[in-house]
């Protein structure tokens, strides 16, 4: 705090040791903005975190922004406010307050310096003893007098106290605004709550098909629970997986009236899908799914009924060293689309057996080190089984898309097995 302002304070990345005030601005921010995350609706960050917008993606109006390193860590403009910079700084671990003046420094008065020379230390205040028209002499901390010349002077700042040092009455003022936050936080979940409350005026039969799919899901994982204390469970296959991750897409009736983190009108949105014709309940919502085969991404778009624009999106993207499959893809999208946490078998799916027709394969590592294809593989050759080249034993043969020869099973690994299994929901290629 300093004068009644409340700041947030980061690192300075130019100043070694000294960190600055910035200024929470609600507006949307820009690319490589510094943002500080100030609600828990995502999953990926905590309120509180500092991060850098590195990505912005003005596709929807919602969820625009990503920050950090994270794949999947877009935010919505409510779940952030921008920091602006100020030229007000404190030493890391300190409570004294300057300001950072861009100006020639007078006998008496501290400086510090934006890089370092051979005489003089980055971030290091320095007493100025005397200035003069060729240079200037400094003394640092511990009395030890420096010299520089102008020529060779580094970008430097005069530093203006604006704050002695934090009073108690200063950290009484803190715990009043700080419980004048949690007044007005209170004040907003009350509200969300009235809103709430009167948009459940809903029909006894949403209610019994809600408490109806809560039930089947109770039991299902308590019949799970069982097996494993019984052990009787055995480990998931990528087709367990990929056969969950296919019921999910098919079956959207167990996800009526989840909320994704979205607010329209005033109101938190509520999930009302079409599913087969005989809902019972009034399907409002359509979910359509874009794959990108090339950049290995699922979509997940929910729009309405009147306006077919999304109103919320859900992103997959397999990591490098992943096969990708199109099911898992759509629903983990699925999920994240919906605000609902993703089940850790689909992250971290098993890997494919063997090889199959259809699959989609490249080269490994080290083998035709020229070229990197991407190819599919059409159909088995017994007669060269076994073959070796170059001293490297090849193993089974496959007849594959990208040329008109052969590749054998130890050249090549799956980077797609989506064709192995059946087709489920709707998809546009993109």
């Amino acid at each position: 705090m300093s004068n009644g302002k409340q700041f947030t304070w980061v690192a300075d990345d130019k100043l070694t040791g000294w960190e600055r005030a910035y200024t929470e601005v609600e507006r949307k921010a820009a690319k490589g903005e510094l943002i500080k995350v100030v609600s828990s609706g995502t999953s990926t960050y905590d309120v509180g975190n500092v991060l850098k917008i590195t990505e912005v993606d003005e596709l929807l109006p919602y969820q625009t922004r990503r920050a950090g390193e994270a794949r999947c860590g877009w935010l919505y403009d409510h779940e952030y406010v921008v920091l602006d910079p100020t030229s007000i700084v404190r030493e890391i671990g300190g409570i004294t307050e300057y300001r950072l003046v861009s100006r020639m420094g007078h006998r008496g008065e501290s400086i510090v310096f934006e890089d370092g020379t051979s005489n003089l230390t980055c971030g290091k205040p320095y007493l100025i003893v005397s200035d003069r028209h060729y240079g200037g002499e400094f003394k640092d901390e511990d009395g030890y007098s420096r010299w520089q010349y102008v020529g060779n002077k580094p970008k430097s700042y005069v530093l203006e106290r604006t704050v002695v040092a934090r009073t108690e009455c200063t950290d009484h003022l803190d715990a009043l605004a700080a419980a004048g936050r949690n007044i007005a936080e209170l004040q907003r979940r009350v509200s969300d709550l009235e809103a709430e409350v009167v948009k459940q005026a809903e029909s006894l039969q949403d209610a019994a098909i809600s408490k109806q799919s809560n039930i089947k899901q109770l039991v299902a994982e308590l019949s799970q629970s069982i097996n494993i204390a019984k052990g009787k469970s055995r480990e998931l296959t990528r087709g367990d997986v990929v056969k969950r991750a296919q019921a999910d897409v098919a079956d959207l009736r167990k996800f009526v009236r989840a909320k994704p983190p979205v607010i329209l009108y005033g109101f938190r949105k509520v999930f009302y899908p079409y599913t087969d014709g005989k809902e019972g309940y009034v399907p409002i919502d359509r979910v359509k799914y874009v794959v990108n085969r090339d950049k290995r991404t699922v979509v997940a778009l929910i729009t309405g009924t009147s306006d077919t624009r999304a109103w919320a999106k859900g992103i997959a993207k397999a990591a490098p060293g992943d096969v990708f499959n199109e099911h898992i893809g759509k629903a983990i999208a699925l999920h994240r689309a919906l605000g609902l946490p993703v089940p850790s078998e689909y992250l971290n799916a098993p890997e494919p057996e063997g090889f199959r027709v259809d699959d989609v394969v490249t080269n490994r590592d080290g083998v035709y080190a020229d070229v990197r294809f991407t190819s599919t593989l059409l159909h088995r050759l017994p007669g060269y089984d076994g073959v070796t080249i170059k001293g490297v034993y090849c193993g089974d043969a496959w007849r594959h898309s990208y040329s008109h020869g052969w590749v054998g099973e130890n050249q090549i690994r799956v980077v797609d097995d989506s064709a192995r299994y059946s087709a489920v929901g709707n998809e546009v290629s993109a």
